[in-house]
């Protein structure tokens, strides 16, 4: 798999918005120093389009770890993560 999806469904109605941003762009939303990131308000992970390849797949797999305990939260109340 060498692309990144453009949303991601979980059970529970919960989907995951992916944006590729521009570097301009993902500086103003993410800032200068972060690759990638996880917006829990908006269900949205941010990734810049510069990283390709494997990079980008790192990216967003770090990013649905984040989601997932997100939505563990949700859909099956506080995670073994957080106690």
């Amino acid at each position: 798999m060498n692309s990144v999806p453009r949303s991601v469904a979980l059970p529970g109605g919960y989907k995951i918005t992916v944006k590729k941003l521009s570097d301009s762009k993902a500086n103003d939303e993410i800032g200068s120093e972060t690759f990638a990131a996880w917006d829990v308000e908006e269900h949205t992970i941010f990734l810049r389009k510069s990283r390709t390849g494997h990079d980008l797949l790192e990216d967003f797999v770090h990013e649905m770890q984040h989601a997932f305990v997100d939505w563990a939260d949700c859909f099956l109340g506080k995670s073994e993560t957080q106690e």
